[in-house]
């Protein structure tokens, strides 16, 4: 876990760049936010570093790539211990067919966030990932049907 790192205006407004278009010039980046591109750069290095800025990467549309079924998995574990819980969410984090893992209170303990080619391929990935899982008790899935919104930007 991090801590919460401060942020002056000038850090916030980098953020707010970066999450529309990160391969936008640190010369471009400073002309927009009133610095010069070397504070730019000590700036994101520095937000690196602080682990504000987690990863830099390319939002892929899943349709484009043959992945166009979106689904959504509630997983509900065969208990609440700690071990159990961590064991299956280090699982789901290495699973290469997992886009997104959260550990949630409520029913559900696990939600998981997949796109995939087919619903056949998806009951396939489910019979390997969740069916014959010794960690998982039962799992409710959820297809989506139209993707209005998808996007990670926090609001800064």
């Amino acid at each position: 876990m991090f801590a919460h790192i401060k942020l002056d205006s000038y850090d916030k407004a980098l953020l707010r760049l970066l999450q529309e278009d990160a391969t936008q010039s640190q010369k471009d980046l400073a002309e927009r936010i009133h610095l010069s591109p070397a504070a730019v750069q000590r700036r994101i290095v520095k937000l690196q570093k602080s682990g504000a800025i987690k990863k830099i990467s390319a939002i892929v549309e899943p349709t484009a790539v043959g992945l166009p079924v979106t689904v959504i998995i509630e997983v509900t574990l065969r208990d609440e211990r700690s071990t159990t819980v961590a064991a299956a969410k280090k699982m789901f984090k290495n699973a290469e067919d997992v886009q997104q893992c959260y550990g949630v209170a409520g029913s559900a303990g696990i939600i998981l966030i997949m796109s995939v080619p087919s619903t056949e391929e998806y009951e396939a990935q489910t019979a390997r990932l969740l069916s014959e899982n010794p960690l998982v008790m039962s799992y409710r899935t959820i297809i989506v049907l139209d993707r209005v919104k998808s996007d990670l930007s926090l609001p800064l």
